[in-house]
């Protein structure tokens, strides 16, 4: 469930971004491009944090990491709404915090469920799968539903499934 809850994270952002940065900031394509750069960047990192620290560390200490980081990219993301800055790049920095946090659970929720598999690894990695991709959609359609005029209900969606996944 964390999985999903940090994944639905990631498609609540590439969903309501373009909306959000296009037509409340007036970015062109070339701008939204160079935020997408920079979420790109965090996922980046997060994979080179995952991949050299997970030895050293263990998967529960990253998972944890990251579920502390999406939660805090979410309360950042909640000032910065709050705030209503004049330009977007706030709004990428925070979602770029929580896309790092997201980075770090997500490969570490799922080796942490494939751990416990009692059955065959093909049926434990079918049932993440199923749940991820399930409840990231039904998540998907809620966040749907909200106005794209400000960042808010963008960060109170982060800070909620931080909080859920935590």
């Amino acid at each position: 469930f964390a999985y999903m809850l940090a994944f639905s994270g990631l498609i609540a952002y590439f969903q309501t971004s373009p909306l959000l940065l296009v037509n409340q900031y007036n970015w062109t394509p070339v701008q939204y491009g160079w935020s997408s750069l920079a979420i790109a960047c965090s996922y980046l990192l997060g994979s080179t944090i995952v991949q050299r620290w997970v030895h050293i560390t263990g998967i529960r200490t990253l998972l944890q990491m990251g579920l502390w980081i999406g939660l805090l990219g979410g309360i950042l993301l909640l000032l910065v709404a709050k705030l209503n800055p004049n330009t977007g790049w706030p709004i990428v920095a925070c979602a770029s915090i929580y896309v790092l946090g997201a980075r770090l659970v997500i490969p570490n929720a799922s080796a942490l469920a494939m751990s416990y598999s009692i059955v065959s690894k093909g049926c434990t990695a079918a049932l993440v799968g199923a749940i991820q991709m399930l409840g990231s959609m039904v998540l998907g359609a809620l966040i749907a539903q909200f106005k794209t005029d400000t960042a808010t209900p963008l960060a109170i969606f982060l800070f909620r499934v931080s909080g859920l996944a935590l």
